[in-house]
């Protein structure tokens, strides 16, 4: 009984990751009144319509098996319903969704879709509506379905925002006429569904100034043989230094929240990448993020305060950069000392001074800080 159940949810497991719904829309709980936007009931996304006539009604007349759809008149050459989504993190994609129209509604459509923000559309079938009678009571009928295998499509794959277009493409009604003022159309269930490709769906990266630390936190929403995520900074985007390594959540469809302090920023821009390992090795690292922190003003102590051998310069927070020169009161530089990778002290051997007073100067791109000491 125990190992039935065991494979019983390792299969059930296996089906949850087979496939991922990205959106559907059902039009049950965003009744479209308008053109839109109206949020997905599953998933995220929205759904619009686009007419040419300023005059289209749009309603929400009962759908196929449902309560309702998105449906509008007035229709030509050119109008359509576009759904907008995400693909980040997935790739096979594939759409279905019911359509029908009224008698003299538009007969003759294509199914196109555009992954550079709509500037342009690729045709992927055109296809032909019949007047199904659609009934809120006995089902779907199957008539009205129609499902595309996009998983040919690779430019689909892993895409920030992609639209997809339902589009009027003749002046041909349903009933072999021409398209009628009052003539319509109607569409229901759109659904967009995709294969999990990426171990995980990171739905944040963000950074944040902390006291002059930088507070880094990000999210997941699914996470498939996640050990842990390595997190990288750099000064200038181009080497890299791993500061930190959070451990994963494994498997698990739920979101997760993680969190790293990084003590020690630089002044200027910071830049962090965040990379995600599996348990067999596998990584993959995303898009880099950048914080820019305000340069702190440099103060130092000299001690002892009267100097006979070895002095120390004690920094109030680590020098990435900068020298140290002493100068004797009359202005001749005795001595310098250049300052860097973050060092918070400087140990410097004054036995060659004479005795007399001097003048310890800390310089940087930004600030100049002179301090008196006394050698004896």
């Amino acid at each position: 009984m125990k190992r039935w159940l065991t494979l019983m949810l390792l299969f059930f497991a296996f089906s949850i990751f087979a496939q991922v719904q990205i959106a559907e829309w059902t039009f049950e709980s965003s009744l479209p009144t308008n053109s839109g936007p109206h949020d997905a009931e599953s998933g995220s996304g929205q759904a619009y319509g686009y007419h040419t006539s300023s005059s289209t009604a749009y309603s929400s007349p009962v759908g196929n098996g449902s309560g309702h759809s998105f449906s509008s008149n007035r229709w030509e050459i050119g109008d359509y319903y576009e759904f907008i989504s995400s693909t980040t993190g997935l790739e096979k994609i594939s759409v279905g969704w019911d359509q029908t129209g009224s008698n003299t509604g538009p007969k003759d459509f294509s199914f196109q879709y555009s992954v550079d923000g709509g500037a342009s559309y690729t045709t992927v079938l055109s296809y032909q509506l019949t007047n199904d009678s659609w009934s809120s009571v006995g089902g779907r009928k199957s008539v009205s379905t129609r499902f595309v295998d996009l998983s040919s499509y690779s430019d689909l794959n892993d895409v920030s925002i992609v639209y997809f277009r339902l589009i009027c493409i003749t002046n041909n009604s349903i009933n072999n006429g021409s398209i009628a003022v009052d003539g319509s159309s109607r569409v229901d269930n759109f659904s967009i569904v995709a294969a999990q490709t990426l171990p995980i769906l990171l739905n944040s990266f963000n950074l944040d100034n902390s006291n002059h630390r930088t507070q880094i936190t990000f999210s997941t929403s699914l996470e498939i043989n996640n050990s842990h995520f390595i997190i990288e900074w750099s000064p200038d985007a181009r080497s890299w230094k791993a500061i930190g390594s959070i451990e994963g959540s494994g498997t698990s469809t739920i979101s997760h929240q993680y969190k790293y302090l990084h003590e020690s920023p630089k002044s200027g821009i910071n830049y962090y990448r965040l990379t995600q390992v599996d348990y067999d090795g596998k990584y993959q690292t995303f898009p880099v993020k950048s914080i820019h922190f305000e340069a702190e003003a440099h103060d130092f102590t000299i001690s002892p305060s009267l100097v006979e051998h070895d002095m120390e310069l004690g920094f109030n927070q680590a020098v990435d950069q900068g020298q140290v020169e002493i100068y004797s009161m009359e202005g001749r530089l005795v001595a310098n000392y250049q300052i860097s990778n973050g060092v918070n002290s400087l140990r410097i051997n004054a036995s060659n001074l004479q005795r007399g007073q001097y003048i310890a100067r800390f310089s940087n791109d930004y600030e100049t800080i002179n301090k008196k000491f006394i050698k004896f």
